[in-house]
């Protein structure tokens, strides 16, 4: 076997189908067994309500027409680039599912393609079976990555489009349509979110890097990917839009503390998938070295050796490595430009975390890899069934039985007398609860100068929605206490909104009879 042949081994089609079988079963098993030990059914994952987030983005998916779709976004409804909702209008033709399957089973499948993309990548300078087992390994093992596997937001798309960009830029073949793939998947990045940028320009960066020695040889492909990422350009139209009906608020965050920068980097490094890689290795080491001391093992780990590799193996390795310093460019657009320390921000940070794995695991053999697996299986469930974060629900513990609890009082309401909910909850009854807009009104916090940045953000979004998007209108407690006769939802979690104003007005208020669903429906009605 010559040398290109044994660092970058030919892909069948039937590898393919192979490994993103395994993918796609090993996710789907995950997703069942947090599912079932969190007492849900199997499938809850895909079928379980939107929240606050995915209801805004699905929100804009509803509205038919692309072109209105970037017009909106311009105006400040959404704060991304059009490229999730474009994917989507797509998607939705072909998959007549519920919406809520429809919009997770996208992000599903999106994750098993940017697995698969990685592992490809991988199997350029190490052996199939060490590159199949760090690529799931690390997927299983990262939270932001597994979790974001089942939520209809950008982050798994972007995750399928950093994915086949390793894999196609990494490609041994010089073609034409290989160029251009890799050209239109730089751009696909940035198109599904800005922060796509930084994953486009550290890999053809680090490409460029691994093929040093023969530049002028791949100058197409590195042309081709340049052009991509040069389409940044194009959204800055959408982004001083964007900026301009954000005013001073545009973003949610506040000032990053060291715990959230901590959370940041321990989210995006998955530091449990490297260590249970390093300790099966080391096991696996030490057991080959006894038994062949002793006579009893003669081992046969694939042939691997960093000195071996070829230009193009050479390349993958550095495109891959590159994403480990994605969450340290996050981390300087954070204190340059503007907060942005959330986990899933770092989510493709895994394709470099793999890689490390892939060197871990690549002088060990397949009952390691599988074992490795094992351990990030289990760790990929409890992320999944416990997970809680304050920058993404809890999965199991967001399910509110709107229609049941207001039932008694469905006929009363309508737009003279609304239905008042606390954020999430408000948006909630009106997706879950089968009523117009007009009729729910959003309770949040009174406005004020030193709101907090969530707050800020959040009123200047759901008014941007109810004007352009046809959502339910936000509501201050101060105008709440001036309404004539509305009802009032809550779940208990609107305890950090001060109700004082709408106590002390001249209201009789009177309970409604909700049978044990866990929320509290009271009405209200102004004393004469």
């Amino acid at each position: 076997m010559s040398r290109e042949e044994a660092a970058t081994p030919k892909l069948t089609s039937i590898d393919l189908i192979r490994s993103a079988g395994l993918v796609l079963v090993l996710l789907l098993a995950a997703s069942a067994a947090a599912s079932v030990l969190s007492g849900r059914s199997p499938f809850f994952l895909f079928n379980r309500q939107f929240w606050l987030d995915e209801l805004i983005s699905f929100n804009m998916t509803a509205v038919a027409n692309p072109i209105q779709q970037i017009r909106l976004l311009a105006e400040g409804v959404d704060l991304n680039p059009p490229g999730y909702y474009l994917l989507m209008d797509l998607w939705r033709l072909v998959c007549p599912l519920p919406d809520e399957v429809t919009v997770r089973l996208f992000a599903f499948l999106c994750t098993v393609t940017g697995t698969v993309g990685t592992m490809i990548a991988l199997r350029r300078f190490v052996p199939a079976s060490a590159a199949t087992a760090a690529a799931i390994g690390a997927v299983l093992a990262h939270g932001s990555v597994i979790i974001q596997a089942f939520d209809g937001r950008y982050y798994a798309p972007l995750f399928a489009a950093a994915g086949l960009f390793a894999a196609v830029l990494t490609s041994p073949r010089r073609s034409l349509a290989t160029e251009i793939t890799s050209g239109i998947l730089a751009a696909s990045l940035i198109l599904i979110h800005y922060f796509g940028l930084f994953t486009a320009v550290l890999m053809t960066a680090a490409y460029a890097i691994g093929h040093r020695r023969d530049l002028l040889q791949v100058k197409s492909r590195l042309i081709a990917s340049c052009i991509g990422i040069a389409t940044v350009l194009l959204h800055i139209p959408i982004i001083q839009g964007q900026r301009s009906a954000m005013g001073d608020v545009p973003t949610w965050m506040g000032p990053a503390r060291y715990s959230d920068l901590a959370t940041f980097f321990a989210s995006s490094y998955a530091p449990w998938a490297v260590f249970f890689a390093a300790v099966a290795g080391c096991v696996a080491a030490m057991l080959i070295l006894v038994f062949q001391r002793d006579g009893q093992l003669e081992h046969s780990a694939p042939e691997f050796s960093l000195d071996l590799i070829t230009n193009d193996a050479l390349a993958a390795f550095c495109v891959t490595l590159s994403m480990l310093a994605l969450p340290l460019i996050v981390l300087d657009f954070n204190y340059m430009i503007q907060p942005a320390y959330a986990p899933r921000y770092g989510a493709n940070t895994v394709i470099g975390v793999s890689a490390v794995v892939a060197l871990i695991l690549a002088r060990t053999p397949k009952p390691v890899h599988c074992a490795a697996v094992a351990l990030c299986f289990v760790i990929g469930v409890s992320t999944l069934a416990t997970s809680r974060t304050r920058f993404h629900p809890p999965l199991f513990t967001m399910e509110r039985p709107i229609e049941e609890t207001i039932a008694p009082i469905r006929e009363e309401i309508s737009a003279e007398v609304p239905l008042v909910a606390y954020r999430y909850l408000g948006y909630q009854s009106w997706r879950y609860g089968e009523l117009n807009a007009d009729e729910v009104y959003i309770l949040m916090p009174e406005r004020k100068r030193e709101e907090s940045p969530l707050d800020a953000h959040q009123w200047q979004i759901f008014d941007h929605l109810a004007k352009k998007g046809g959502t339910p209108k936000p509501i201050s407690p101060s105008k709440l206490a001036r309404m004539e006769h509305f009802y009032y939802l809550s779940d208990g979690t609107d305890r950090q909104v001060n109700l004082k104003e709408v106590q002390d007005a001249p209201f009789n208020v009177q309970s409604v009879p909700t049978d044990d669903t866990g929320l509290q429906v009271a009405e209200y009605i102004r004393k004469k």
